[in-house]
């Protein structure tokens, strides 16, 4: 199954990794619209696994809502962060340069914990 949400290609079918269990069940039971999609800020927890990929679109971190701010992930920083601009297509070219660049981010945030 393509997962043609917003990196998802990239991130699911490029690079074969298993979306947390709350986001496979959208892929089973859901549609995506316009490519992406919606949850609540509130439900947010919810649907991240051990680690999330965001593109946060706000220039103050500070800024973000204190729902995204408790998180595990985020307070553990195991946020990789993704340039948005390159995150709202899914067609095949998009979805290499995403891959590379989620793996570049995967081997940064490894080499930052040796």
């Amino acid at each position: 199954m393509e997962k043609e949400v917003d990196g998802g290609r990239a991130l699911y079918d490029l690079l074969g990794m298993e979306p947390a269990p709350k986001i496979q069940e959208l892929f089973d039971t859901a549609t995506p619209e316009r490519g992406r999609f919606s949850i609540s800020i509130e439900t947010l927890g919810d649907y991240v696994g051990d680690y999330v990929f965001a593109t946060i679109l706000v220039e103050d971190h500070n800024d973000l809502p204190t729902t995204w701010k408790s998180l595990e992930v985020v307070k553990n920083k195991k946020v990789i962060e993704l340039d948005p601009k390159y995150y709202f297509a899914s067609d095949p070219l998009s979805a290499l340069y995403q891959a590379e660049e989620m793996v570049d981010k995967i081997e940064e945030l490894a080499k930052s914990k040796q």
